[in-house]
């Protein structure tokens, strides 16, 4: 092995462990399970004057732009991610809304949007040994009042809503462990490999 690979490779790893923070999503903590929730507006009649649309709070793709439809229930992102709910004045809606990039949304939505919900999550951690909350929460959305999901009902909540820092923990230390493992195995062959030449 050449000498200066053993240092690119080791670079490498440690990019790796960067990296393994995106991907920690799908992690969940020994000892608990995921429950889905149905996010529901119950009062979709008295927003009749908006188009309601949900998007990644984010502006990411992880979660397309969707109109709501009548019966309100708000449409399930990319896995576990969480959504925002906006409402739109009809005379200012643009249906191009729904094929826009995060940046021009973004845009549109300050100039033209009414923030309704934000950070809604559409599953939830609970320990394996207690119940399970419902699987469906509902909203009562209003112009000009910004709804806060209440996580802690049914005596059940996450660590923190729209994240799981005790799965990322886990995933970086799979990661660092298995990346140090590796390392030290490549070092001592590289050592032996320069001994025996």
């Amino acid at each position: 092995m050449h000498s200066r690979a053993f240092p690119i490779l080791i670079a490498v790893l440690l990019s790796l462990v960067v990296l393994q923070q995106f991907a920690a999503a799908d992690v969940i903590v020994p000892g608990s399970h995921q429950v889905s929730i149905t996010n529901r507006i119950t009062n979709m009649a008295s927003l009749s004057n908006y188009v309601i649309i949900s998007c990644d709070p984010n502006w990411l793709s992880m979660c397309p732009v969707s109109v709501i439809s009548s019966n309100g229930v708000i449409p399930e992102c990319y896995k576990f991610s969480n959504v925002s709910v906006y409402g739109i004045s009809r005379q200012a809606y643009n249906s191009s809304i729904t094929s826009m990039n995060g940046t021009n949304l973004k845009v549109y939505l300050a100039a033209h949007g009414q923030l309704l919900a934000e950070h809604i999550i559409q599953s939830i951690e609970v320990n394996d040994s207690a119940p399970s909350p419902s699987p469906i929460m509902e909203f009562a959305l209003s112009i000009g009042n910004v709804v806060q999901p209440d996580y802690t009902s049914n005596t059940i909540a996450p660590v923190n809503p729209g994240s799981n820092q005790n799965g990322d923990t886990i995933a970086s230390i799979y990661v660092i462990v298995s990346a140090a493992a590796l390392s030290v195995l490549i070092y001592v062959l590289h050592l032996k490999r320069k001994k025996n030449a």
